[in-house]
């Protein structure tokens, strides 16, 4: 992602029909969700999505598409758990799948751990 990336949104239909269509959209934190979601659903910024995992600029309100990468991976960890798991505050990286609370982040490992 680019430094001034503040959202990443992934788009795709699973159908025929606009109902078909499932939007994933994640920022580094809440705060920074809230208050880049406002950018993101101005029409004239939604339109640039157009079915693809792309990073919102939102000081400039512009959509970029992002490289594959292991970001993908941790989308598609996402998506997964969000259609298998109950409702609840996961994270989902890194081949594992952790429910909060209970979790930290291993700045040193780059990863999240349970709490023991």
């Amino acid at each position: 992602l680019t430094g001034n990336a503040s959202l990443v949104v992934s788009q795709m239909n699973h159908g025929r029909t606009d109902s078909g269509i499932w939007t994933l959209v994640t920022a580094p934190s809440p705060a920074t969700l809230l208050e880049t979601v406002a950018c993101a659903v101005d029409p004239r910024v939604w339109m640039q999505v157009q079915g693809r995992l792309a990073a919102l600029d939102s000081t400039e309100a512009k959509i970029a598409s992002l490289r594959a990468t292991d970001a993908l991976q941790n989308l598609t960890e996402a998506l997964l758990a969000v259609q298998l798991l109950p409702p609840g505050v996961y994270v989902a990286m890194h081949d594992q799948v952790l429910q909060f609370p209970g979790v930290t982040k291993d700045r040193s490992a780059g990863t999240f751990v349970k709490v023991t």
